[in-house]
């Protein structure tokens, strides 16, 4: 859990924001101070009129042509692998790792042509933060099957493709003989210097949305973990990203799923077994909390190396998520992140 001051107790409901001086913007690294200030207080505004996070439920439609969009999105996902994949091992493996891929989406269209339906209707629960950014509290599988919590909420410069490239960085530390930031690497276990992967991870997705807008089906379309863990030995703390459309006020945002998970090969059980969520999130909270902005020092965060990584706040939401989730508790609380680029 992240460490929090009299201060930070004191303005936890409405997770203060301190004034932005970096140039970031909601989608843009060139914003001038002025938009700085309007954003600061936008976002206070807002926070302010919707202190606490609203659950709910939404119902989403799969039809035919829903589901074949679904598995599109999730091989274009995997075209860097499938590339390395069909040079590494060749058409054989290729189409064995195509056709596991699509088969969760095809059997659920084959099961609406057997029943004789055009669509399929499904309730997800869902959480609304401050008003504005709608997510379901939990990824799904293909299969739609229930999987991880969601307990990592990055806005402001806070794509996927900006959080992933931060945390796997190689030069985050660069420099600071005093750095004690967990390293990170890609999920898939990718070396840099050969093009090589230990292994694929599964496609997992989020519905999310802008409030007032229609929610959608986001893929996990990158992933991490700590660097020098294995994705088929051992233990590793590991975390799915997923990105949804700008929002006006609180900008590129995504959500994350992390996770501690054992691999486990033994006659009664196969593949990763999950240990803990909180432990994982509170790795990636390690990460936020004590990057760039506190080595740099407390006034420093628009002045950052040239990582231009900066967290200007850190906070804590409650998402009505808390329960048991393969068989491990979840405490229901998601860290959120503000994310600027301070270069």
């Amino acid at each position: 859990m992240l460490s929090r001051t009299p201060f930070a107790m004191a303005s936890f409901a409405t997770l203060f924001l301190v004034l932005l001086v970096g140039p970031a913007s909601l989608t843009s690294r060139t914003a001038t101070a002025s938009d700085e200030v309007a954003l600061h207080f936008a976002r206070a505004k807002a926070r302010s009129a919707h202190p606490d996070p609203v659950p709910g439920f939404a119902t989403v439609s799969l039809t035919p042509d829903s589901l074949t969009a679904m598995m599109q999105q999730d091989l274009a996902v995997n075209q860097r692998y499938l590339g390395w994949l069909q040079t590494a091992k060749g058409d054989g493996a290729v189409q064995a790792f195509t056709s596991a891929l699509s088969a969760p989406y095809l059997r659920r269209i084959d099961a609406m042509h057997a029943m004789d339906v055009d669509h399929d209707d499904i309730t997800i629960p869902v959480v609304t933060v401050w008003g504005a950014l709608t997510f379901s509290t939990r990824s799904y599988d293909p299969s739609f099957g229930p999987m991880d919590p969601v307990s990592v909420l990055f806005v402001g410069d806070a794509s996927p493709d900006r959080v992933y490239g931060d945390m796997t960085n190689p030069s985050v530390c660069d420099g600071n003989e005093g750095c004690s930031l967990p390293i990170f690497q890609d999920d898939k276990g990718l070396d840099l210097t050969t093009g090589s992967y230990q292994c694929p991870s599964s496609t997992q997705w989020v519905l999310m949305g802008n409030s007032g807008e229609s929610l959608q089906w986001h893929p996990s379309v990158h992933g991490i973990m700590r660097a020098g863990d294995k994705c088929a030995a051992g233990q590793r703390d590991h975390m799915r990203l997923f990105g949804a459309h700008a929002n006006a006020v609180f900008g590129a945002w995504s959500v994350g799923t992390p996770h501690q998970e054992q691999w486990m090969s033994g006659p009664s059980k196969y593949g990763h077994q999950v240990q803990s969520w909180t432990d994982a999130r509170d790795v990636v909270g390690r990460f936020f909390t004590g990057s760039i902005c506190q080595q740099a020092g407390p006034d420093a965060c628009s002045h950052s190396p040239s990582v231009g990584l900066a967290v200007p706040f850190a906070g804590e939401v409650s998402t009505a998520n808390g329960g048991v989730y393969q068989n491990v508790p979840f405490d229901g609380e998601t860290e959120a992140f503000e994310i600027c680029s301070c270069s």
